[in-house]
């Protein structure tokens, strides 16, 4: 599966551009997308995502997204007296049957992964504070060098 893709025209309000595969969007107003549920009969009980104000109807942006473009997952019967009745997940050309444990499992893949992202950008920010440090130590060093020898030099 890939990282970023380019979003068909089934969607709307999505900038021309790329979304992140796994990757919890923001609207055009910068904020979360939320998740949710169509009542068409097009696409009936088909999960999206949209902007949050939204229901609001005040100020809001056009973003809308299929969850499954994001997620890579074609929903069935989703709503059953309030709970999730069947979720298949797309594995190549194949489709496995599922269901709340499929889901959950996704849950936790993406639980992970945003640790794995967390500790990765708290290393990175260790890391360019690091450097900027020895870059000031290291400028300071040359400083006092070229001092040294201007004086050695009057």
């Amino acid at each position: 599966m890939d990282d970023v893709f380019s979003v068909d025209s089934g969607s709307t309000g999505v900038r021309r551009g790329r979304l992140r595969r796994g990757e919890h969007p923001k609207c055009k107003c910068r904020t979360y997308a939320i998740i949710s549920r169509s009542r068409t009969a097009e696409n009936p009980n088909r999960l999206f995502f949209g902007c949050p104000q939204f229901k609001e109807k005040q100020g809001y942006c056009d973003f809308f997204v299929w969850f499954d473009e994001i997620f890579g997952y074609l929903v069935d019967d989703v709503v059953e007296r309030g709970r999730l009745a069947s979720v298949e997940t797309c594995v190549g050309e194949e489709f496995v049957a599922g269901s709340d444990y499929c889901l959950e499992e996704r849950v936790k893949q993406l639980e992970e992964m945003l640790i794995k992202r967390n500790e990765d950008s708290s290393k990175l920010k260790k890391d360019s504070v690091l450097s900027l440090f020895s870059s000031v130590i290291i400028g300071a060093l040359v400083v006092v060098i070229m001092f040294c020898i201007y004086v050695v030099v009057i």
